[in-house]
């Protein structure tokens, strides 16, 4: 009976180290310096795949508003 315990014990400590991602990989926790492998990035101490984030762009627009303001004009 001990026996069989320890080595359910055992088989349930080694399947949950296999599933363990390794450290910066994607789903593994972050490096030093919240540092994850390229093209993932650091969320919440876990790396996740990139998708979006910071960048540039451009736009135009168009708009309609009205307004209240103290000045004097000509």
């Amino acid at each position: 009976m001990r026996a069989s315990f320890l080595l359910v014990s055992l088989l349930a400590a080694v399947s949950f180290t296999a599933c363990t991602p390794a450290e910066k990989a994607n789903g593994g926790p972050c490096g030093s310096g919240n540092t994850c492998d390229d093209g993932l990035r650091c969320v919440d101490d876990i790396c996740v795949a990139g998708g979006e984030g910071e960048g540039e762009g451009e736009g135009e627009g168009e708009g309609e508003g009205e307004g209240e303001g103290e000045g004097e004009g000509e």
